[in-house]
């Protein structure tokens, strides 16, 4: 019986360290860019959100991200833009 005890316990740590080499990471692979947000694109966006009754509030999103015309807007913005715009349909 403690034969057994002692092989179990044996068996449970080797299938620790097993369980623990085979743990996958992301580290080192390599990620694909998101997708490239055109200008067109969030402009097609906020044309039907503002046709929808939100022109002030697009107004508001394009001051928001520093700009006083949507082309003013850094393209690094566009996804979150395009997320807050988004959240005023859903609102």
């Amino acid at each position: 019986m403690k034969n057994l005890k002692q092989r179990l316990m044996q068996i449970s740590e080797e299938l620790r360290q097993l369980a623990e080499s085979l743990e996958v990471t992301t580290e080192g692979v390599p990620q694909e860019p998101a997708p490239k947000i055109t200008l067109e694109e969030v402009r097609g966006v906020l044309a039907d959100i503002s046709r929808a009754g939100f022109t002030a509030d697009v107004k508001k999103l394009i001051v928001k991200y520093g700009a006083e015309r949507l082309s003013d807007v850094d393209p690094n913005n566009y996804s979150s833009l395009l997320n807050d715009a988004k959240e005023l349909m859903n609102a």
